[in-house]
């Protein structure tokens, strides 16, 4: 196997933090679509650590309790930052 196929395989079986080269390109490409096709309505960001401690979400099967951190996020309305 080439250093390229290695690389390539662990980015998609989640060995490789980084990611990959698609999926970077998905995501921002992703990005770009929802902010300029929505006329320009949306706050689009990528990704944020959403804080869903106080939030049952068991349901969904999510395997996390604490943080999300979603590849693209879309608002109709910017977060704002909570000061403190």
């Amino acid at each position: 196997m080439s250093e390229r196929d290695e690389l390539e395989n662990n980015a998609i079986d989640g060995e490789d933090e980084i990611g990959s080269l698609n999926h970077s390109t998905v995501q921002i490409n992703l990005g770009g679509l929802l902010k300029f096709k929505c006329d320009k309505k949306l706050a689009v960001m990528s990704e944020l650590s959403l804080d869903i401690s106080k939030y049952d979400l068991s349901k969904y099967d999510l395997g996390v309790k604490e943080e999300l951190k979603p590849d693209v996020c879309a608002y109709v309305k910017r977060p704002v930052i909570p000061k403190g």
